[in-house]
């Protein structure tokens, strides 16, 4: 299958980007970030294109900017979309960059209560640390930043974002290892200064 080309303008568009991968608060528009990112068979280089997709719409727009609530959604979806499926050549690198990006999130044991992992993603102000540093959605959080909750599932929109089986598809291919590799070393160290 070739990729249109208003699919393909989106690698250019972060908005439009970030609007296609966002599935919303609930989750009702999974669907339209599943028909553009699923795929079995992708010409020439439309794997490669699509990882563009996902890093222009879950990505910061500059270094120390927040991520917003819509493109943490976005990562959700991605992860929730990619979930058990087989990672066509040349979209592991761009799709490496997302759980680089959110590194705190992908990396957050097991810390989460099901009552907390009740959307996709929770705004800045519910990520909030406290006095002794400390967040139920982690610790050395990105300031201001919404935060995925890849903890979260939904079986009526058929949600699972587990994002450590995705992130052990990706390592398979060499250069998203590094990508994957290089944001876990930059976030360990980080969190052994503070």
């Amino acid at each position: 299958m070739r990729l249109p080309a208003s699919k393909r303008a989106l690698a250019d568009d972060a908005t439009a980007a970030t609007r296609a991968l966002d599935p919303g608060e609930d989750l009702e528009r999974l669907g339209s970030a599943r028909k553009l990112l699923a795929h079995e068979k992708v010409c020439d280089d439309g794997a490669r294109v699509l990882g563009e997709i996902v890093n222009a719409g879950t990505r910061a727009k500059s270094s120390g900017t927040p991520h917003t609530l819509a493109q943490a959604r976005g990562a959700y979806a991605v992860a929730a979309v990619l979930h058990r499926a087989e990672i066509p050549d040349g979209l592991a690198p761009g799709v490496a960059r997302m759980p680089a990006e959110y590194v705190e999130d992908s990396g957050r044991d097991d810390s989460i209560s099901d009552d907390d992992a009740n959307r996709p993603a929770v705004p800045a102000e519910e990520a909030q640390l406290d006095r002794d540093g400390y967040s139920r959605y982690g610790r050395f959080l990105a300031a201001g930043a919404a935060h995925v909750v890849f903890e979260h599932s939904d079986s009526y929109a058929d949600a699972d974002a587990n994002i450590e089986y995705l992130v052990a598809e990706l390592a398979k291919d060499p250069e998203a290892f590094a990508i994957l590799y290089d944001a876990e070393r930059a976030h360990f160290a980080y969190s052994w200064s503070g």
